[in-house]
This record gives structure tokens, C-alpha cells and sequence, in this order.
């Protein structure tokens, strides 16, 4: 409903007895507070399904006195006392209305200040009322006095009528061609809650350079913000890797190293290394080291390395007294081919007494 239409209904002269009474810019709500159709009332303590007629619309709008009270919430079920109430404001104007062909009857109210966050947004009205009715609905018969409004909001209460809901909402000011000021807008602005966009466009935002400045601001701020932190997260990784990166790094080197043997293990049951394969390659893995320090990598860095280690095994066979069967491979069993050879080929296969083993203690006694 436009502001004219709601301000149209009050009386100009109470508007001003209320300013002068201390309420500079009085809240009037206007509700929509019947309407033809059915709603939902408790007759004889039962929430009954009511039809109001057109005419039905006619007597609520007659019977709706000035300064009817109007509270927050109904009082206990099929009670329309006053008694423990408390008065939020009160009806100061109406009027007959159409909402689509519907005949509707529409209110002013007036919230006083200590009232003005509440949220609401839907009306209902309390009556003495008379009706006819029979097994499934009743009817309208009469209203003797509309005693009350009650108001709340949406999300917690269920007026009888559905369709009873907040339809404008003005700050009033001075009538006629007064001016008003801009303390006036900014406290209206207050009272109603209204957000910019309720009363500006996006155009009209945008092209404000206070709030182009404000916004070319936010994000030169944000973006400064995320630059500080990662400068802040790289310096502080610099600073833990100096600081423990050698620790670091010695840990993930004994990690991987009390993985090897296990490691190893697994790799010889899958290619089926004899035991002279898998104790020449055990007595080589002190010289492993991942050339990648990660775990991931280990198992295929390792059977890298089995493959060289069994490469130089196949060179030192002959020396070995270790003479392959003819078609065999990996892990193929092996002959030796004298009485004494496995005393040959453990010593052999010591790399402190044999300098064919690269890098034992033979080797570099004999490259001194």
C-alpha cells in the first residue's frame, strides 16, 4: 500500500497530538485484518472453520472502533480479556478495500516506540461475535464489538484469516507542504528498519563515490590482508626450516631407513629371490639411500636397486664357485659345484673379505 494511502486514513489532527506528545515520527502499520473467505476461530474451545460474506467484511469495517487496543499475541485460548495484557499500540484509521475480488477491510495501527523492533507482520481480530452453523462449517451472523487486534510475526503465529498480513508501513512527518529534514529521514530510516536497497536502486548505490570509494577500499584492504598472510605463512615456513629442517630431515631419513627391511622383505617373496640372492642383496642395503626421501616412492626405488645389486651378484658368480643351470632366472635355485662351496660363498659374500664387493671393507682396503 503506497504511503499516501496509509497516511490518508489517519486523522491529521491526532497525528499532530501525538507528535507534540513526545513521538516525533509515529509508526502507523496498515494490515489487511479480514477478508472474504474462511478462516479459522475457536468457538467453544474448538478451532472451527468460519465463512465470512461480503457482508460479513461490511460489519468488521463498521464495528472497528477508533483506538480499538492492539497487543502483541493473543491472550490463552478463548480468552479475549485485556486483564495482564500489554497495549503495543492501537487502531487509528480504516477503510474498505478490494483485494482481487475479494471485499477486504483494511487498519491502521499505531505501534508505540518501545515497540517499533518488533516484528510484525500478521494481524488477527478478537470479537464478540454471533454464528449460525451445522456439521461441517459455520457462519457469520453478527459482530457486536471488535474487542481487540492482535499482532506477531509470521514465523510464530497463525491468525484466523490467512491472508491478514502487514501491507504497509510509514514514519509519519508534518502534513502539507512541510519540509523535512535530514535528522527526519535518517530517524525514519531508524525506526523502519530500511536497508539502502529498500531505498535506493543499485544504480543509484554504485554511482555514489562514496560507496565506489568504500568499495574500491574493502578490496585494496582484502587484498593487502591476503598478501600480509601469505607473506607471513612463507616467512614462518622459512623460518621452521631453518630452524628444524635438519631435524626434519634426519627423521624422515631413519623413517625411510626402518622401512628398508621390510620393504626389502616384501619385494624378495614377490620376485621369489633364493637365499644367496636375498642375503647378497641384505649385506648391500646399508649402501641404500631414497634418492627421494619420500615413503612413497621407496618400494620402487629399492627394486632399483635389488636389480643393480643382482646384476653385480650374476658378474661374481663364476668367482663365487656359483655356476647357473642352463634357461634359469631370478630366483631360481642354484648348484654349487664342490663339496665345500657354501664356506666358499659365505666368505665370498662377506664384503669385508671379498674386494670384488663394491664399496666393503675388502673393496677399500684394496683401492687405497
Amino acid at each position: 500500500m503506497a504511503d499516501s494511502e496509509i497516511a490518508a486514513m489517519v486523522d491529521p489532527k491526532w497525528l499532530e497530538k501525538t507528535k507534540a506528545g513526545g513521538d516525533e515520527h509515529p509508526i502507523i502499520k496498515a494490515f489487511t485484518i479480514a477478508h472474504e473467505g474462511n478462516s479459522n476461530i475457536r468457538l467453544d474451545g474448538v478451532l472451527t472453520p468460519i465463512r465470512w460474506a461480503r457482508d460479513a467484511i461490511e460489519w468488521v469495517y463498521d464495528k472497528l472502533a477508533l483506538f480499538t487496543p492492539v497487543f502483541n499475541q493473543h491472550g490463552p485460548p478463548g480468552d479475549n480479556s485485556h486483564e495482564g495484557r500489554e497495549v503495543i499500540g492501537e487502531i487509528v484509521g480504516s477503510r474498505k478495500a478490494k483485494e482481487g475480488d475479494k471485499a477486504a477491510t483494511i487498519a491502521a495501527m499505531y505501534i508505540r516506540p518501545p515497540f517499533h523492533k518488533l516484528k510484525l507482520d500478521m494481524a488477527s481480530i478478537e470479537a464478540d461475535i454471533t454464528y449460525a452453523k451445522d456439521k461441517e462449517t459455520a457462519w457469520l451472523t453478527g459482530i457486536n464489538e471488535i474487542t481487540g487486534i492482535a499482532l506477531g510475526d509470521r514465523r510464530m503465529f497463525n491468525p484466523g484469516f490467512p491472508e491478514a498480513t502487514l501491507i504497509g508501513s510509514i514514519a509519519a512527518f508534518g502534513q502539507g507542504e512541510e519540509t523535512v529534514n535530514i535528522k527526519e529521514v535518517k530517524s525514519a530510516v531508524g525506526v523502519l528498519e530500511l536497508k539502502p536497497e529498500d531505498v535506493f536502486s543499485p544504480e543509484a548505490l554504485t554511482g555514489s563515490d562514496s560507496v565506489r570509494n568504500f568499495i574500491i577500499k574493502e578490496k585494496k584492504d582484502a587484498q593487502e590482508h591476503t598478501r600480509r598472510v601469505s607473506d607471513e605463512k612463507e616467512e614462518l615456513r622459512k623460518e621452521l626450516e631453518e630452524k628444524y629442517g635438519g631435524e626434519i630431515a634426519t627423521l624422515k631419513t631413519e623413517n625411510l631407513a626402518a622401512k628398508t627391511s621390510t620393504v626389502f622383505t616384501t619385494i624378495s617373496e614377490e620376485r621369489k629371490l633364493d637365499d644367496a640372492e636375498k642375503n647378497f642383496v641384505s649385506r648391500q642395503l646399508r649402501h641404500f639411500a631414497s634418492p627421494s626421501g619420500e615413503s612413497e616412492k621407496l618400494k620402487d626405488e629399492m627394486n632399483v636397486f635389488v636389480d643393480a645389486a643382482l646384476e653385480d651378484l650374476g658378474l661374481l658368480k663364476p668367482d663365487l664357485g656359483i655356476k647357473s643351470e642352463e634357461g634359469e632366472g631370478e630366483g631360481d635355485k642354484q648348484e654349487v659345484d664342490s663339496p665345500g662351496s657354501t664356506e666358499i660363498e659365505d666368505e665370498m659374500m662377506d664384503p669385508d673379505k671379498n674386494s670384488l664387493i663394491p664399496g666393503g671393507k675388502a673393496d677399500l682396503e684394496y683401492n687405497k
